[in-house]
Formats: structure tokens, C-alpha cells, sequence
């Protein structure tokens, strides 16, 4: 919700302003919903395990204080404590960074990476060890509705 900020003209009427904000302040939900499109688990080669790719956009400030775009890609795969671990790349655009992920992801280094235990508890991206779900137990009708 904007907040708006008020002002007396000089007939002596409030005058509402909205404030300006900045162009690239925020991404649009129709970038993020498209980069969210590119989110996949795919079978890395050298590891033989489950590994988490999605997609990000930002801009970076150049040594010449001048911004520009940039995507990065995120690995996300498991340690051996079963911590998730993030690995990212950058790139200038998203078809390097597309064609990036469909060359060369599957068998790049990953640092850190336990395939044991990114195989039992793989990563669907942004869930951590607590947030895996855990076996549970459904109640009987009985217990549902007691008599």
C-alpha cells in the first residue's frame, strides 16, 4: 500500500501526493513469476544426486558506479550435517545463463556437497532440514471424531 503525504496549496486545500519510487526499486511479480518457470531439480552427472536450480535477478554497480543487469543461477544441494548449501554463477543475461544450465550444470563442481544425503533428503528449493516434511500420522476416524 502507498502512504500518502499531505500538503496545503496556497487557496488553503490539502493536496495528496503519492510518493515517487524509484523505477528499479522493485522487481515485477510477472519477472519473478517468469524466473520462477526456470526452477528445476535435475540429476547432476558427477555426483549422481538431485541438485536445485533456480533463477535470480539483480543489478550489480560496475567499478564505474554505473548499474547493471545481471541473473545469477543458485545450486542448492546438501552438506553432509544435511544443511542446504547455495552455489551461484553469474551471468549478464538470461540466455547465458539458460544455456549455462543446460550445458554445463549438470557436471560442474559443487563445494560442500554430500550426494548421500542430498540423494535421501533432496532440495526443493528454499526448504531447509526443518522444513522437510517428516512421516506423518494420521489420526484413526476414531480419534477424529470421539465419542
Amino acid at each position: 500500500m502507498h502512504s500518502l503525504t499531505t500538503m496545503l496549496n496556497s487557496s488553503g486545500v490539502f493536496v495528496f501526493h503519492r510518493p515517487k519510487q524509484k523505477k528499479h526499486a522493485l522487481i515485477p511479480r510477472a519477472r519473478v513469476r517468469a524466473l520462477s518457470h526456470f526452477s528445476q531439480l535435475r540429476t547432476h552427472t558427477a555426483y549422481q544426486c538431485p541438485v536445485y536450480y533456480w533463477l535470480t535477478s539483480g543489478t550489480v554497480i560496475t567499478e564505474h558506479n554505473q548499474s547493471q543487469s545481471c541473473y545469477c543461477l543458485y545450486s542448492e544441494y546438501r552438506d553432509a550435517n544435511k544443511m542446504a548449501r547455495y552455489h551461484s554463477r553469474s551471468f549478464a543475461s538470461l540466455n547465458e545463463a539458460l544455456a549455462w544450465l543446460n550445458q554445463q550444470a549438470d557436471h560442474s563442481e559443487l563445494p560442500f556437497i554430500c550426494p548421500e544425503t542430498t540423494r535421501v533428503q533432496p532440495v526443493y528449493g528454499g526448504d531447509s532440514v526443518d522444513m522437510i516434511p517428516q512421516k506423518q500420522h494420521l489420526p484413526t476416524p476414531s480419534q477424529m471424531h470421539p465419542r
